[in-house]
């Protein structure tokens, strides 16, 4: 289950990244700001980057049991 974890960690990382470059350029704009505005894009394509390996990273978790007969 080490894998699976691992993934969902990885996930909940980049996702609080891209939010914090949304953040980031959201504030560049209300200050006027076009480097703290390209510096918070730029954190939103790394986090997506991020969050798109970490999708497509195998699991390596509990293998899927096959139901059991009645």
């Amino acid at each position: 289950m080490e894998g699976t974890v691992t993934n969902h960690r990885d996930l909940a990382l980049a996702k609080a990244q891209r939010l914090r470059g949304m953040k980031k350029e959201s504030d560049g704009i209300a200050l006027g700001d076009a480097g703290l505005r390209e510096e918070g894009r730029r954190e939103q394509q790394l986090a997506r980057e991020r969050e798109a390996a970490a999708k497509a990273a195998p699991t390596r978790g509990r293998p899927e049991r096959a139901p059991e007969p009645h």
